[in-house]
């Protein structure tokens, strides 16, 4: 089960729930990433943002229990440092796009209660990366996959302060029971 699948299965446990699938078919720039990053890279992640940024806002405004989000912002941050780190990106770049992401994520319902993190090895990415064949990623680099499970695992050793994170192994598909029992670990302060 991939994650927008399991996010749709856990906002089956709680009601009064939203989930918001990830916008990977409305991006107009990730084909044109994948094929030439360095002239894509700021376009597609600012496009990611804004799109996240409209999700949430949406979703806080129709005030549900509990809300599932494919990746969150904090997500979609650690691409773009990754596209900086790898060079595919300009500092100034960089720059402007945290510049852009911070003043998004000091709106309020931005910093996620919790953040469950699906863990798994970039070779096992690689091989669902290879095996689901979306066109918009066919261009996708390894070394580019490395560098992005480089950065998530980096991140969730020292998330920011308040965040908090249930980590899940996800070597092999889990299940929801196994990723909601974590979740309610994780609430209870056990994750």
């Amino acid at each position: 089960m991939g994650k927008s699948t399991l996010c749709a299965a856990l906002a089956a446990f709680v009601p009064d729930t939203a989930w918001v699938e990830e916008p990977v078919t409305e991006n107009p720039y990730l084909a044109d990433y994948y094929a030439d990053p360095r002239r894509w890279a700021l376009a597609m992640q600012v496009d990611i943002l804004l799109r996240r940024a409209n999700a949430v806002a949406a979703v806080a405004q129709r005030r549900h229990a509990v809300e599932f989000l494919d990746r969150s912002a904090w997500g979609d941050r650690l691409f773009a440092c990754t596209a900086r780190d790898l060079g595919l990106m300009e500092s100034r770049e960089f720059d402007t796009y945290d510049a852009v992401f911070r003043s998004v994520s000091a709106a309020r319902g931005a910093m996620p209660d919790m953040v469950v993190y699906l863990r798994a090895s970039a070779d096992v990415l690689w091989g669902r990366v290879s095996a689901r064949a979306r066109p918009a990623e066919s261009g996708m680099q390894r070394e580019y996959l490395d560098a992005v499970v480089e950065s998530y695992d980096a991140f969730f050793a020292r998330p920011p302060f308040g965040m908090r994170v249930v980590t899940v192994d996800w070597e092999a598909f889990g299940t929801a029971d196994v990723a909601w029992a974590a979740v309610e670990a994780g609430f209870r302060g056990r994750a």
